[in-house]
């Protein structure tokens, strides 16, 4: 059996699971669109959610890590996403554009998200700067052009297990996660398949 944790949550994939009690819902995921996997009902204190691979590889990660478009102001260095959910440290993030990020943004390189209110925020360098009394934020010399996208999911690898984003990749199987609230997932072609339940 083994075990690790990833983001603050245990993951277990044993050889031989066996039988495991089913909640009174179980779900499935088809395809390669990212989804988010969210607690049903908070007051039923679901905290172990059951992940059966059938057919392909997912990738998943604790969080909503789903790709979402964003818009800079870069004289107050301000991003914007409607309701993004985020909370001060929450990261890190890579980014994608279609043209070019907001200088300095990079592509390839991970963020942190500075919270203003619940469409703005800011970007910062590590969790610490994110997280400090006084944040301390990328300051933006420029909008970039084009659209601008924050988080989602690599594409899958064929042959790795962990990237730069802190998600694993699930090979046919089945697999505990213990203490995800929400989490991220994506089948590595059209034909991947995914059942998953919550356990009490």
């Amino acid at each position: 059996m083994g075990s690790r944790f990833f983001d603050g949550a245990r993951i277990t994939w044993p050889e031989h699971l066996g039988a495991l009690p089913l909640s009174t819902e179980t779900f499935s995921i088809v395809g390669i669109a990212e989804r988010l996997i969210e607690q049903p009902d908070p007051s039923i204190n679901a905290r172990t959610l059951v992940l059966d691979v059938e057919v392909d590889d997912f990738r998943v990660r604790v969080g909503d890590y789903r790709a979402r478009v964003f818009t800079t102001v870069f004289a107050t260095n301000v991003a914007t996403i409607v309701d993004h959910g985020f909370a001060t440290g929450d990261g890190p993030f890579q980014l994608t554009t279609v043209t070019t990020l907001p200088d300095p943004l990079a592509l390839l390189t991970n963020f942190w998200v500075v919270r203003i209110d619940d469409d703005d925020f800011k970007f910062a360098t590590s969790f610490e700067n994110a997280v400090a009394v006084v944040p301390v934020v990328v300051d933006l010399t420029d909008d970039g052009t084009g659209d601008h996208t924050l988080g989602g999911l690599p594409i899958l690898p064929a042959a790795d297990v962990d990237d730069g984003y802190s998600s694993i990749l699930l090979t046919v199987g089945r697999y505990v996660i213990s203490a995800p609230n929400k989490l991220t997932v994506k089948g590595g072609d059209a034909a991947a398949v995914l059942n998953y339940w919550w356990l009490p």
